[in-house]
């Protein structure tokens, strides 16, 4: 019957592949997005054996999480002290001989191709060929000189050069540079801008000087865990790759950094959504299979006269079901996968680290296509009884009786659609509640999404209940709009088998549309709600960096001058040159003194089609690096 009426069968197999094709694609993205072990190593360590940070004076009580060393605990305090005279260098504490690479980030301006702009630098050896998948050489040849600087690809087209041009850095120290090739890190997107050089050759400031924010990485040691506790002990933490490849047992390491476990409740909140469109698709693939069903009422009587029993019919009815729920499963499954695939590199923009490989969780796939399949059964069950139980000789005649009106179906529906909403109500009351305290409580969050998601779904059901019984009571209204309405209610409401499905299938529609935009304006009203003001409104905050004790042309200090200058308004009309601004001695009379008038009133602005502007006042935050 599935090769019969083939229309109908790609239509529930494609109803049923488009949440799976949703589903497969979120989790195919979310594992993608977790890194193997050796994924890891190559981002983090390259081909180095280990990357050691310098976080606090000698401690022998200092502990590191083995596989997330980032954070570590004292016996002397939770807030571990990053900078002091006491801190050691590894170079010192590690076996001579030892080869060890740095790396440190300090931040530089330099002169771009419309101007000034301020930018990250790394100084150290990132481009040596031992980090090699954590910073990739992509053009050029590695640098020989502290003369000789790399950039990312993005900063060739922001600095406006090519590799052999030159690069003016005017803070903090001034000089001129030669870019000979472009380097990538394994955390730059593709519009990042980088700029990498020698130890100390922008700023003056070694890994030696800065331990505290430098990078060490080792080259030809390996790191054990005993020789990671004891570089713990010289208030050291170190990501090996040996402690990687073999963990140390929990018994031997604790794990305190609390990244242990993964995004349960991710997967949770993936699951539950998954669950929540696969009970839509069952209202819309039933309907589909009810109609099925009454077009096949006398096919399925020849079969009862000739001796099939009503197990048999529902059989027949019920494997259709299981088998285009299967094809739609594996159906979307491919195109969630495939849709994964040409997602990430979008996704990622360039950014390694945010998706480090292509991972396809088959476990899980496995079971998303066995609940299509069981979704693919469920559609169809419902119709399956009823046309078992078909009268034969009726349906031969092609006769068709009337349903029976039934009180106790529209009450347990009431009944149904009340405890649904009271158990939505109670979820939100839920998750409310969790949000409270100073931290979220995820078990009793999660138990609140759960609510939510089976609220709604209940209320469906209790409505699919009630829907006969409307129809009915729409048959009394409708009968005084004339001979069309009254006859199209009345049809409406004696074929229940037919219309229910359809109506069913429309509420669907309506109510996943009014819940997304509800999800979606409800998060945009928390959004408002949390954002955090930087400046009150109409107000404009300027932020301005200086470098040592140098001052501007007029003698005094950046922001201090900057600080009285007033907010520039664009006009929204045609370009028109403006007035020079008054000087100070000569408020009335028009000239070009330097500097400015610091006077907002001397200030002067086209007359015509000027935007209107409430009060804008000016603050200035200036920051002394």
């Amino acid at each position: 019957m599935t090769v019969q009426s083939t229309g109908r069968s790609i239509l529930v197999a494609l109803l049923i592949a488009v949440p799976i094709l949703g589903v497969v694609g979120v989790d195919t993205v979310e594992a993608s997005h977790t890194a193997t072990v050796d994924e890891r190593i190559r981002l983090d360590l390259g081909r180095t054996e280990a990357k050691v940070s310098v976080v606090s004076a000698p401690d022998k009580t200092l502990r590191q999480d083995p596989l997330q060393p980032d954070g570590g605990t004292s016996s002397k305090g939770t807030d571990i002290a990053t900078s002091g005279p006491t801190l050691r260098d590894p170079r010192d504490v590690l076996p001579a001989g030892t080869r060890v690479l740095t790396t440190r980030y300090a931040q530089i301006v330099a002169r771009t191709a419309t101007g000034l702009g301020s930018f990250t630098a790394i100084e150290g050896q990132p481009w040596d060929r031992a980090l090699a998948g954590s910073y990739d050489l992509l053009d050029g040849r590695r640098p020989t000189s502290s003369k000789e600087v790399m950039v990312s690809p993005a900063g060739l087209e922001r600095f406006g050069i090519g590799v052999g041009g030159h690069l003016r850095v005017t803070k903090p120290t001034p000089g001129d540079f030669t870019v000979v090739g472009t380097l990538k890190g394994a955390d730059d997107s593709d519009d990042t801008v980088v700029v990498y050089g020698a130890d100390g050759a922008f700023d003056g400031v070694t890994a030696a000087d800065d331990l505290s924010s430098s990078s060490f990485y080792v080259v030809d040691r390996s790191l054990p865990w005993s020789s990671v506790r004891a570089l713990n002990g010289q208030g050291m933490t170190a990501l090996s790759r040996s402690v990687l490849l073999d963990p140390p047992s929990a018994e031997v390491a604790p794990r305190i950094s609390g990244l242990v476990g993964g995004n349960t409740l991710g997967v949770l909140m993936i699951a539950l959504l998954g669950a929540f469109g696969m009970f839509e698709v069952c209202l819309l693939a039933g309907a589909a299979f009810a109609v099925s069903a009454k077009r096949r009422q006398r096919e399925l009587a020849i079969l009862s006269s000739v001796g099939a029993r009503r197990r048999t019919i529902f059989a027949v009815m019920s494997f259709e079901g299981i088998l285009l729920g299967f094809v739609g499963g594996v159906i979307g499954t491919g195109l969630g996968i495939l849709g994964a695939f040409f997602a990430e590199p979008i996704l990622a923009n360039g950014n390694a680290s945010e998706y480090p490989g292509f991972h396809v969780d088959w476990p899980v796939l496995a079971l998303i296509v066995l609940a299509s399949t069981a979704s693919g059964w469920i559609a169809a069950a419902v119709p399956a009884r009823a046309a078992s139980r078909v009268d034969v000789v009726a349906a031969l005649r092609g006769a068709r009786r009337p349903p029976r009106a039934s009180i106790r179906r529209p009450i347990v529906g009431l009944f149904t659609a009340v405890g649904g909403s009271i158990i939505a109500l109670m979820g939100g009351l839920v998750v409310i509640a969790s949000h409270q305290g100073e931290q979220t409580q995820q078990k009793a969050y999660t138990g609140g999404v759960v609510l939510l998601v089976a609220g709604p779904i209940i209320m469906q059901i209790g409505a699919l209940l009630i829907a006969p019984q409307l129809l009915r009571w729409a048959t009394t209204v409708l009968a005084r709009w004339g001979a069309g309405a009254r006859l199209g209610s009345r049809d409406a409401a004696r074929n229940p088998s037919r219309t229910v499905p359809a109506l069913a299938a429309i509420m669907s529609c309506v109510f996943v549309s009014a819940f997304a935009m509800c999800m979606i304006s409800g998060g945009q009203a928390i959004s408002v709600r949390d954002h955090e003001w930087q400046s009150p409104p109409d107000t404009a905050s300027v932020s301005l960096y200086r470098y040592g004790d140098q001052t501007d042309r007029s003698g005094g200090s950046v922001a201090s001058w900057s600080s009285r200058e007033p907010f520039p308004v664009p006009s929204s009309g045609p370009s028109r040159a403006r007035r020079p601004a008054c000087s100070p001695a000569c408020p009335t009379s028009v000239c070009s003194a330097t500097p400015p008038c610091r006077r907002t009133s001397c200030r002067t602005f086209p007359t015509s089609r000027t935007r209107s502007v409430r009060s804008i006042s000016t603050r200035v935050s200036a920051t002394i690096t």
